[in-house]
């Protein structure tokens, strides 16, 4: 089975689904699809009701991994052209209409960036390419920071899926 029919196939349950009944390795396994698909995934906090967790194209947007009740509604209202996927109190997924139909245009990376890139795609270790470029692992860490920000992904396993 293809990645993107295991995506349809997730989505098409989340589709189908009244309650977000969803174990939460699923639930997780849909916001890294949708997110890495260009989707924007706002969860509510459980502990703090005016709260939300961003994932996906949103926490690349707001460069954060929290926003109010307030910001939230301020930007779905700013950008009315959204197409949503889900909407209610405890969970927004939406997505720009003109992402629909544009590719994203890809940030260019640095000479660093590329080089620490295809030693993480040749399977070294941060402490490892540290020492093969003959810099810091504190500066590997934050070259690879930059990498995954410019990839839009958060996870070393995100950075493989998509290369």
């Amino acid at each position: 089975m293809s990645e993107n029919e295991i995506a349809e196939q997730i989505l098409q349950e989340f589709r189908s689904s009244e309650t977000l009944a969803l174990d939460i390795r699923r639930l997780t396994s849909l916001f890294a699809l949708l997110g890495q698909l260009g989707w924007s995934i706002a969860s509510q906090d459980s502990r703090y009701r005016n709260r939300y967790h961003l994932h996906g194209q949103a926490r690349l947007q707001f460069d954060t991994a929290h926003i109010t009740r307030k910001q939230l509604l301020a930007h779905l209202k700013i950008q009315p052209e959204k197409r949503y996927l889900h909407e209610s109190s405890q969970l927004v997924i939406w997505r720009n209409q003109e992402s629909d139909t544009l590719q994203k245009a890809e940030i260019p990376l640095t000479k660093r960036e590329s080089e620490i890139h295809a030693l993480l795609l040749d399977g070294l270790t941060l402490p490892q390419i540290a020492q093969e470029l003959g810099i810091s692992k504190r500066t590997a860490e934050k070259h690879a920071q930059n990498l995954y920000k410019k990839k839009g992904v958060h996870t070393y396993n995100e950075l493989l899926f998509q290369s």
